[in-house]
């Protein structure tokens, strides 16, 4: 691989640009195609690169671009004449989505080494500079110090974006979910048990504000998966297995009751 489609891919991961990076992997029949042959393909359909024959970079082309779209890697085959025969690895290179922590307390810190294990970009958010910050979670990539008012205008939550509200304080997450659920957030988790969930959507809508079935779909409380977790570690394990079900389209069932494919093959 040339040094120009290197750099072309670093810039792309450090601007946080999705992109993929194509690879050939066996090559049957076609003299000028080898193993180890790249080339990167960009969500804006430019490349960067060539495997040296035109129609097998427009195939990996489209498919990549598919791929991306779909957030997913696959090896695919490519017959482009008899007796010739390329498998290609496309591998899509994302972004780590982000993961908004609210609430600093110390059960925390399992939440954010786990989060950031996983993949996730996370970002610590508290009220108090004491608590959110790089001493006492330095695994976290960013911290915000706001109150709940002011949050609107300090953390961005798009539609890749997951929260986590656990503040422990009741006055704090009514006004926090006043904006988490009105966003773009991808997933929402409430810590807490459901009738406290119910008591504050309840005087929520006391203050005339209520969500829709969009809205209210994307919030998971109580949070976590079914694991029967107690400690912080095990809770940390039940939320984050929720989220990656969540971001692979899961339902976090036993696989043992599993008809489909546990590794799908399709496009």
């Amino acid at each position: 691989m040339k040094p120009d489609i290197y750099q072309s891919l670093r810039t792309a991961i450090a601007e946080e640009t999705p992109v993929s990076l194509a690879t050939v992997i066996a090559a049957i029949g076609h003299a000028k195609i080898q193993p180890g042959a790249k080339m990167v393909i960009f969500s804006d359909a430019k490349t960067q690169g060539s495997f040296g024959d035109g129609k097998l970079d427009e195939k990996v082309t489209k498919d990549a671009l598919k791929l991306l779209t779909g957030e997913k890697s696959r090896t695919l085959s490519y017959d482009l004449e008899p007796n010739i025969k390329i498998d290609v690895y496309i591998e899509s290179i994302f972004p780590p989505p982000p993961f908004v922590i609210i609430g600093a307390d110390p059960d925390a810190v399992p939440i954010v080494n786990l989060a950031k294990q996983q993949g996730f970009k996370v970002v610590l958010v508290d009220h108090r500079e004491s608590f959110a910050n790089p001493e006492k979670y330095p695994d976290s990539d960013e911290f915000i110090v706001c109150e709940p008012g002011e949050m609107p205008g300090k953390i961005n939550l798009d539609e890749k974006t997951f929260v986590l509200v656990k503040t422990h304080n009741y006055l704090r997450d009514k006004e926090i979910l006043k904006f988490v659920l009105k966003s773009k957030a991808r997933y929402v988790g409430q810590l807490g048990p459901k009738a406290r969930l119910e008591d504050l959507l309840k005087d929520l809508a006391q203050e005339d504000l209520n969500f829709s079935d969009e809205e209210l779909q994307k919030l998971y409380a109580p949070v976590g998966l079914d694991i029967g977790a107690e400690s912080p570690e095990q809770i940390a394990l039940s939320i984050l297995s929720e989220m990656l079900a969540v971001k692979h389209g899961r339902e976090g069932r036993f696989l043992k009751d599993q008809t489909l494919a546990i590794h799908p093959r399709d496009m």
